[in-house]
Protein backbone atom coordinates (compact mmCIF):
# COMPACT_ATOMS: atom_id res chain seq x y z
CA UNK A 1 0.00 0.00 0.00
CA UNK A 2 1.78 3.28 -1.13
CA UNK A 3 0.55 7.08 -0.91
CA UNK A 4 1.59 9.20 -4.02
CA UNK A 5 1.71 12.60 -2.95
CA UNK A 6 0.30 14.90 -5.81
CA UNK A 7 0.56 18.26 -7.74
CA UNK A 8 -0.94 19.84 -10.35
CA UNK A 9 -0.62 21.88 -13.52
CA UNK A 10 -1.85 23.04 -16.68
CA UNK A 11 -0.79 21.70 -19.72
CA UNK A 12 -2.04 22.81 -23.23
CA UNK A 13 -1.78 20.06 -26.58
CA UNK A 14 -2.30 21.02 -29.59
CA UNK A 15 -3.71 18.46 -32.29
CA UNK A 16 -5.42 18.98 -35.88
CA UNK A 17 -9.12 18.86 -35.93
CA UNK A 18 -10.66 17.02 -38.59
CA UNK A 19 -10.46 20.42 -40.50
CA UNK A 20 -7.55 21.35 -41.99
CA UNK A 21 -8.77 25.08 -42.06
CA UNK A 22 -6.90 25.56 -38.26
CA UNK A 23 -5.41 23.83 -35.53
CA UNK A 24 -7.11 22.73 -32.65
CA UNK A 25 -5.71 23.48 -28.72
CA UNK A 26 -6.79 21.30 -26.30
CA UNK A 27 -6.50 22.64 -22.52
CA UNK A 28 -5.82 20.54 -19.40
CA UNK A 29 -6.07 21.08 -15.94
CA UNK A 30 -2.71 20.49 -13.60
CA UNK A 31 -1.45 22.39 -10.80
CA UNK A 32 2.27 23.77 -10.41
CA UNK A 33 3.95 24.11 -7.30
CA UNK A 34 6.68 26.85 -7.75
CA UNK A 35 7.46 26.98 -3.65
CA UNK A 36 6.49 25.41 -0.52
CA UNK A 37 3.93 27.90 -0.06
CA UNK A 38 3.26 29.28 -3.59
CA UNK A 39 1.29 28.00 -6.25
CA UNK A 40 0.63 28.63 -9.69
CA UNK A 41 -1.73 27.48 -13.13
CA UNK A 42 1.44 26.76 -15.67
CA UNK A 43 -0.37 26.36 -19.51
CA UNK A 44 2.17 24.76 -22.02
CA UNK A 45 1.46 23.73 -25.25
CA UNK A 46 3.14 22.58 -28.38
CA UNK A 47 1.53 23.08 -31.84
CA UNK A 48 1.60 19.76 -34.38
CA UNK A 49 0.47 22.41 -37.70
CA UNK A 50 0.79 26.23 -38.47
CA UNK A 51 -2.33 27.49 -38.50
CA UNK A 52 -4.56 30.75 -37.69
CA UNK A 53 -5.70 30.35 -34.53
CA UNK A 54 -9.00 32.39 -33.25
CA UNK A 55 -8.73 34.39 -30.36
CA UNK A 56 -10.15 33.09 -26.92
CA UNK A 57 -11.30 33.69 -23.43
CA UNK A 58 -10.35 31.27 -20.87
CA UNK A 59 -12.39 31.59 -17.97
CA UNK A 60 -11.58 30.09 -14.14
CA UNK A 61 -13.78 30.43 -11.74
CA UNK A 62 -12.74 29.76 -7.86
CA UNK A 63 -14.74 28.73 -5.09
CA UNK A 64 -14.56 31.94 -3.15
CA UNK A 65 -13.66 35.53 -3.54
CA UNK A 66 -10.22 35.86 -5.23
CA UNK A 67 -7.40 36.79 -2.74
CA UNK A 68 -3.86 37.36 -3.99
CA UNK A 69 -0.94 37.90 -2.72
CA UNK A 70 0.18 40.98 -1.04
CA UNK A 71 3.78 40.76 -2.24
CA UNK A 72 2.69 39.07 -5.48
CA UNK A 73 -0.04 40.32 -7.30
CA UNK A 74 -2.09 38.12 -9.73
CA UNK A 75 -0.60 38.46 -12.95
CA UNK A 76 1.23 36.05 -15.89
CA UNK A 77 4.56 35.79 -16.41
CA UNK A 78 7.49 33.39 -17.98
CA UNK A 79 5.25 33.76 -21.48
CA UNK A 80 7.28 32.35 -24.30
CA UNK A 81 6.53 30.80 -27.48
CA UNK A 82 3.23 30.61 -28.72
CA UNK A 83 1.95 32.43 -26.10
CA UNK A 84 4.60 35.42 -25.76
CA UNK A 85 1.96 38.23 -26.33
CA UNK A 86 0.68 37.14 -22.97
CA UNK A 87 4.40 38.18 -21.14
CA UNK A 88 3.56 40.65 -18.19
CA UNK A 89 0.34 40.43 -18.35
CA UNK A 90 -1.36 42.57 -15.24
CA UNK A 91 -4.50 42.97 -14.67
CA UNK A 92 -6.60 44.70 -16.11
CA UNK A 93 -5.25 44.72 -19.37
CA UNK A 94 -6.38 42.99 -22.66
CA UNK A 95 -5.05 39.45 -21.53
CA UNK A 96 -6.24 39.18 -17.95
CA UNK A 97 -9.00 40.48 -15.90
CA UNK A 98 -9.66 39.83 -12.69
CA UNK A 99 -13.26 39.67 -10.92
CA UNK A 100 -12.15 39.56 -7.12
CA UNK A 101 -15.47 39.32 -5.73
CA UNK A 102 -17.51 37.12 -8.30
CA UNK A 103 -14.39 34.50 -8.24
CA UNK A 104 -13.20 34.66 -11.72
CA UNK A 105 -10.16 35.55 -13.53
CA UNK A 106 -10.23 35.56 -17.63
CA UNK A 107 -7.01 35.06 -19.72
CA UNK A 108 -7.52 35.91 -23.43
CA UNK A 109 -5.27 33.19 -25.47
CA UNK A 110 -4.20 35.01 -28.72
CA UNK A 111 -4.99 34.60 -31.95
CA UNK A 112 -3.88 35.07 -35.44
CA UNK A 113 -1.05 32.73 -37.26
CA UNK A 114 2.13 32.13 -34.91
CA UNK A 115 5.15 30.55 -36.41
CA UNK A 116 6.54 29.43 -32.51
CA UNK A 117 6.27 25.70 -32.19
CA UNK A 118 5.54 25.50 -28.53
CA UNK A 119 4.98 27.91 -25.79
CA UNK A 120 4.25 28.29 -22.06
CA UNK A 121 3.02 30.73 -19.30
CA UNK A 122 2.55 30.41 -15.49
CA UNK A 123 -0.13 32.33 -13.77
CA UNK A 124 1.20 33.48 -10.52
CA UNK A 125 -0.02 35.50 -7.32
CA UNK A 126 -3.66 33.65 -6.30
CA UNK A 127 -4.06 32.31 -2.54
CA UNK A 128 -7.63 31.29 -3.23
CA UNK A 129 -7.33 27.65 -3.02
CA UNK A 130 -9.76 24.81 -3.91
CA UNK A 131 -11.86 23.54 -7.07
CA UNK A 132 -11.45 25.40 -10.05
CA UNK A 133 -14.67 25.51 -13.07
CA UNK A 134 -12.32 26.32 -16.61
CA UNK A 135 -15.09 27.80 -19.39
CA UNK A 136 -14.40 28.97 -22.54
CA UNK A 137 -15.97 31.88 -25.05
CA UNK A 138 -16.75 28.92 -27.32
CA UNK A 139 -18.31 30.78 -30.16
CA UNK A 140 -17.38 28.96 -32.78
CA UNK A 141 -13.04 28.89 -31.84
CA UNK A 142 -10.21 26.06 -31.96
CA UNK A 143 -9.59 25.93 -28.49
CA UNK A 144 -11.01 22.95 -26.45
CA UNK A 145 -11.36 22.22 -23.07
CA UNK A 146 -10.32 18.64 -22.62
CA UNK A 147 -11.76 19.24 -18.25
CA UNK A 148 -13.83 21.37 -16.88
CA UNK A 149 -12.38 21.38 -13.30
CA UNK A 150 -8.95 22.16 -11.50
CA UNK A 151 -7.81 21.12 -7.89
CA UNK A 152 -5.63 24.06 -6.92
CA UNK A 153 -3.33 24.64 -4.44
CA UNK A 154 -1.13 22.38 -2.04
CA UNK A 155 -0.87 18.61 -3.40
CA UNK A 156 -2.76 16.15 -2.04
CA UNK A 157 -1.94 12.28 -1.06
CA UNK A 158 -3.48 9.28 -2.87
CA UNK A 159 -3.69 5.77 -0.77
CA UNK A 160 -3.90 2.56 -3.12
CA UNK A 161 -4.92 -0.60 -1.81
CA UNK A 162 -6.51 0.21 1.36
CA UNK A 163 -7.45 -1.53 4.00
CA UNK A 164 -4.05 -3.36 4.02
CA UNK A 165 -3.81 -6.89 4.97
CA UNK A 166 -3.17 -7.94 8.61
CA UNK A 167 0.66 -8.70 7.84
CA UNK A 168 3.37 -6.80 6.32
CA UNK A 169 5.64 -8.16 3.66
CA UNK A 170 9.04 -8.16 3.23
CA UNK A 171 9.82 -7.76 -0.70
CA UNK A 172 11.87 -5.70 -1.48
CA UNK A 173 12.72 -3.78 1.61
CA UNK A 174 13.47 -6.51 3.64
CA UNK A 175 15.42 -8.72 1.94
CA UNK A 176 14.74 -12.38 -0.18
CA UNK A 177 13.29 -15.19 0.10
CA UNK A 178 15.27 -17.69 0.17
CA UNK A 179 18.53 -18.61 -2.72
CA UNK A 180 16.24 -15.88 -4.48
CA UNK A 181 18.16 -13.19 -6.41
CA UNK A 182 16.42 -10.87 -4.65
CA UNK A 183 17.50 -7.58 -6.98
CA UNK A 184 14.65 -6.75 -9.04
CA UNK A 185 11.08 -5.90 -7.91
CA UNK A 186 8.21 -4.27 -9.96
CA UNK A 187 4.27 -3.25 -9.00
CA UNK A 188 1.88 -2.83 -11.45
CA UNK A 189 -0.99 -0.45 -10.69
CA UNK A 190 -4.41 -0.17 -12.46
CA UNK A 191 -5.08 2.90 -13.94
CA UNK A 192 -8.99 3.00 -12.71
CA UNK A 193 -7.50 3.76 -9.26
CA UNK A 194 -6.23 7.48 -11.11
CA UNK A 195 -8.86 7.98 -13.74
CA UNK A 196 -10.89 10.26 -11.52
CA UNK A 197 -8.30 12.43 -11.28
CA UNK A 198 -7.20 12.90 -14.53
CA UNK A 199 -3.41 13.27 -15.21
CA UNK A 200 -1.12 14.10 -11.56
CA UNK A 201 2.38 14.88 -11.12
CA UNK A 202 3.78 12.54 -8.65
CA UNK A 203 6.25 13.93 -6.38
CA UNK A 204 6.97 11.15 -3.76
CA UNK A 205 6.14 7.54 -2.86
CA UNK A 206 5.30 6.79 0.66
CA UNK A 207 5.70 2.97 2.21
CA UNK A 208 3.48 2.45 5.88
CA UNK A 209 3.83 0.76 9.02
CA UNK A 210 7.25 -0.34 8.51
CA UNK A 211 9.03 -3.02 11.20
CA UNK A 212 12.18 -4.57 11.70
CA UNK A 213 15.77 -3.73 9.81
CA UNK A 214 16.15 -2.57 6.46
CA UNK A 215 17.85 -5.40 3.90
CA UNK A 216 21.02 -3.13 3.26
CA UNK A 217 21.56 -1.94 -0.40
CA UNK A 218 21.06 0.92 -2.96
CA UNK A 219 17.28 1.25 -4.18
CA UNK A 220 16.43 2.70 -7.60
CA UNK A 221 13.61 3.78 -8.26
CA UNK A 222 11.75 4.02 -11.94
CA UNK A 223 8.38 5.07 -12.85
CA UNK A 224 6.57 4.50 -16.40
CA UNK A 225 3.43 4.51 -18.22
CA UNK A 226 2.90 0.90 -19.62
CA UNK A 227 -0.35 -0.72 -22.06
CA UNK A 228 0.18 -3.94 -20.71
CA UNK A 229 -2.45 -5.38 -18.45
CA UNK A 230 -1.29 -4.84 -14.89
CA UNK A 231 -1.61 -8.80 -14.79
CA UNK A 232 -0.02 -9.85 -17.91
CA UNK A 233 4.10 -8.56 -17.10
CA UNK A 234 6.86 -10.61 -17.14
CA UNK A 235 8.44 -12.31 -13.60
CA UNK A 236 11.92 -13.04 -15.62
CA UNK A 237 12.57 -9.80 -18.69
CA UNK A 238 11.65 -7.19 -16.31
CA UNK A 239 12.96 -5.11 -19.03
CA UNK A 240 10.32 -5.76 -21.49
CA UNK A 241 7.85 -4.67 -18.29
CA UNK A 242 8.92 -0.88 -18.95
CA UNK A 243 6.71 1.46 -20.42
CA UNK A 244 8.50 3.91 -23.26
CA UNK A 245 8.48 7.05 -20.96
CA UNK A 246 10.33 4.92 -18.11
CA UNK A 247 11.74 7.48 -15.78
CA UNK A 248 14.28 8.04 -13.05
CA UNK A 249 12.91 8.63 -9.95
CA UNK A 250 14.95 8.23 -6.74
CA UNK A 251 17.74 6.50 -5.72
CA UNK A 252 18.25 5.85 -1.76
CA UNK A 253 20.80 4.03 0.23
CA UNK A 254 18.97 2.10 3.02
CA UNK A 255 20.35 0.01 5.96
CA UNK A 256 19.63 -0.11 9.95
CA UNK A 257 16.17 0.20 11.30
CA UNK A 258 13.07 0.40 9.00
CA UNK A 259 11.11 3.52 9.38
CA UNK A 260 7.87 3.52 9.98
CA UNK A 261 7.00 5.17 7.25
CA UNK A 262 9.31 5.21 4.06
CA UNK A 263 9.56 8.56 1.87
CA UNK A 264 10.73 8.35 -1.25
CA UNK A 265 10.75 11.87 -2.82
CA UNK A 266 11.77 11.81 -6.36
CA UNK A 267 14.33 13.41 -8.14
CA UNK A 268 12.11 14.78 -11.20
CA UNK A 269 8.53 14.82 -10.88
CA UNK A 270 6.56 12.27 -12.88
CA UNK A 271 3.71 13.28 -14.68
CA UNK A 272 0.88 10.61 -15.05
CA UNK A 273 -1.50 10.50 -17.25
CA UNK A 274 -3.54 7.39 -16.58
CA UNK A 275 -5.81 7.63 -19.55
CA UNK A 276 -2.43 6.35 -21.18
CA UNK A 277 -2.12 3.33 -19.43
CA UNK A 278 -1.35 1.89 -15.82
CA UNK A 279 1.45 2.64 -13.88
CA UNK A 280 4.45 0.60 -13.01
CA UNK A 281 7.17 1.22 -10.17
CA UNK A 282 10.57 -0.16 -10.96
CA UNK A 283 12.78 -0.79 -8.19
CA UNK A 284 16.49 -1.84 -8.53
CA UNK A 285 18.22 -3.20 -5.84
CA UNK A 286 22.30 -3.23 -6.06
CA UNK A 287 23.85 -5.73 -4.79
CA UNK A 288 20.51 -7.05 -3.55
CA UNK A 289 20.75 -10.58 -2.36
CA UNK A 290 20.82 -9.68 1.28
CA UNK A 291 18.43 -11.64 4.09
CA UNK A 292 16.93 -9.10 6.25
CA UNK A 293 13.89 -9.01 8.86
CA UNK A 294 11.70 -5.77 7.44
CA UNK A 295 8.02 -5.53 6.10
CA UNK A 296 5.67 -2.81 5.13
CA UNK A 297 2.28 -2.94 5.04
CA UNK A 298 1.07 -5.40 2.33
CA UNK A 299 -2.33 -6.88 -0.12
CA UNK A 300 -1.61 -10.54 -0.07
CA UNK A 301 -3.50 -11.66 -2.79
CA UNK A 302 -6.24 -10.16 -2.26
CA UNK A 303 -5.84 -7.28 -4.61
CA UNK A 304 -6.53 -8.27 -7.61
CA UNK A 305 -7.58 -5.24 -10.11
CA UNK A 306 -5.47 -3.16 -8.28
CA UNK A 307 -1.97 -3.93 -8.41
CA UNK A 308 -0.21 -6.89 -9.11
CA UNK A 309 4.27 -7.46 -8.96
CA UNK A 310 6.79 -8.78 -10.34
CA UNK A 311 10.28 -10.04 -9.13
CA UNK A 312 12.76 -11.77 -7.98
CA UNK A 313 12.89 -11.94 -4.11
CA UNK A 314 9.87 -15.18 -3.78
CA UNK A 315 6.72 -15.76 -4.48
CA UNK A 316 3.24 -13.89 -4.82
CA UNK A 317 2.45 -12.25 -7.86
CA UNK A 318 -1.44 -11.01 -8.81
CA UNK A 319 -2.90 -9.07 -6.27
CA UNK A 320 0.09 -8.77 -4.34
CA UNK A 321 2.16 -5.65 -3.30
CA UNK A 322 3.12 -3.12 -0.70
Amino acid sequence: MRRISVVLLIIVGFLLSESTAFAQVVLRPFNEPIGPNDFGILISGQVVAVASLTTTTLRLTFPAPIVSDPGNPIHIEGAVGLFFPLAGATSPDFFLSIDAAAGVIRITLPGGINNALSGSFVLRGVRTYGEITLSLNNAANNYVLLTTRLQFGPGGTITIGAPRDPFENGFPFGGKFGTSLGTRYQQAYSSTQFSALGPILITSINFLDGIGNFAESNYTFYLSTISANINALSNVNFESNRGTNNTLFASVDLKGSVAATLRINGFTPFLYDPSQGNLLLDIVVSPGGVDGAGAYASRSGTAVGIFSRYHNFGFGTLGWGL
